[in-house]
């Protein structure tokens, strides 16, 4: 097995960032592509290290307008910050679907039961639900 490599597991989600890497999602971590290098980079939930991937699930991930990259999973929310590279979770209790920014730079997510809105300055999510 060639660590630089992509990993060998179902493709949930792909994204590219602002360096033009390509990150790909899937039931078994990230695999990021250094598009000058051509190797991946694989990031993986490890729980006795601060800052790891959250869970090895994941479902969507997205850039930002700011060119920050979030990751939804099993693990809820996860920030990933460059320097240095770790990543920083936000759980809310459910298994995260999908991401998406609107216009106006608000993060919305989809669970498996819910829609949620994170906040990106207090760190906090709202939540809507069906309520017949």
């Amino acid at each position: 097995d060639d660590p630089g490599s992509m990993n060998p597991h179902w493709i949930r989600s792909i994204c590219q960032d602002s360096l033009g890497d390509i990150w790909v999602g899937t039931d078994g971590g990230i695999s990021r592509l250094d598009r000058n290098r051509g190797q991946f980079t694989h990031f993986v939930e490890d729980r006795k290290s601060p800052g790891s991937l959250s869970s090895n699930g994941v479902n969507s991930i997205i850039k930002d307008r700011s060119g920050t990259i979030w990751i939804g999973g099993w693990g809820g929310l996860d920030r990933f910050e460059h320097k240095p590279q770790r990543f920083t979770n936000f759980p809310a209790g459910s298994v995260f679907m999908s991401l998406f920014e609107d216009r106006a730079g608000v993060l919305w997510i989809g669970t498996q039961e819910h829609l949620l809105q994170f906040d990106k300055e207090r760190n906090r999510f709202t939540r809507f639900v069906h309520d017949p």
